[in-house]
C-alpha cells in the first residue's frame, strides 16, 4: 500500500532518494487516486550540471524486463504461457539469425538471459525519436504475447490461429 504521507510532499521524497541512495538523478510519477503526482530531482549530466525535471528522458534499462517477467508469470499461473515451450510458440513472427536457435528458444531462456543473445544495444546518440520508436517497437512485440486492457485485467495471451 503507498504511504500517502510521501504523497503529500513528493519533491521533498525525490530529494532525500538522491541523498540517501546516492544517485545521480530520479523521476517519479505515480498515479494515486485519479491524481498524478510527479517529482524530479538530481543532477542528468554530472560533466554538464544539467537538472533533473519530470519531462527529462531517462534510459529505460532494466525496468521492462521486471513488468515482462511478472506479466509473463501471471500468464504462467493461468496456465496460458508454458516457460519450456519455444517462444514461436506465442510469437510467430519471432527470429533471430540463427534459424535454429530462432525455433529452440524458449520463454524460460528469454526470462533468465540464458538464450545466448548478444548484449543491449546502446547507440551513442538516442533521440526523442528514437526514443519513441523504440518504446513503439517494444509495445508492438508485446502485443504480439498479450492484449492489455486496462479494464479487463488480467492479461489474456492471443491465440495462435
Amino acid at each position: 500500500m503507498l504511504k500517502t504521507s510521501i504523497l503529500e510532499d513528493f519533491q521533498a521524497y525525490a530529494e532525500s532518494l538522491i541523498d540517501t541512495h546516492k544517485i545521480p538523478a530520479i523521476s517519479l510519477a505515480v498515479w494515486h487516486n485519479g491524481q498524478l503526482h510527479q517529482a524530479a530531482a538530481g543532477i542528468l549530466n554530472l560533466e554538464t550540471g544539467v537538472e533533473a525535471t519530470t519531462d527529462s528522458i531517462f534510459q529505460i534499462g532494466s525496468i521492462s524486463k521486471v513488468m515482462t517477467s511478472s506479466l509473463v508469470m501471471q500468464l504462467v499461473d493461468e496456465g496460458k504461457v508454458d516457460l519450456d515451450k519455444p517462444v514461436k510458440q506465442y510469437i510467430r513472427d519471432f527470429a533471430i539469425a540463427d534459424e535454429e536457435a530462432t525455433e529452440s528458444i524458449t520463454v524460460r531462456q528469454l526470462l533468465n538471459h540464458t538464450n545466448g543473445m548478444d548484449g543491449d544495444f546502446f547507440p551513442m546518440i538516442i533521440t526523442k525519436q528514437a526514443t519513441r520508436l523504440l518504446v513503439l517497437s517494444i509495445a508492438v512485440i508485446y502485443s504480439h504475447l498479450y492484449t492489455l486492457s486496462v479494464n479487463s485485467i488480467p492479461i489474456q495471451i492471443q491465440p495462435l490461429q
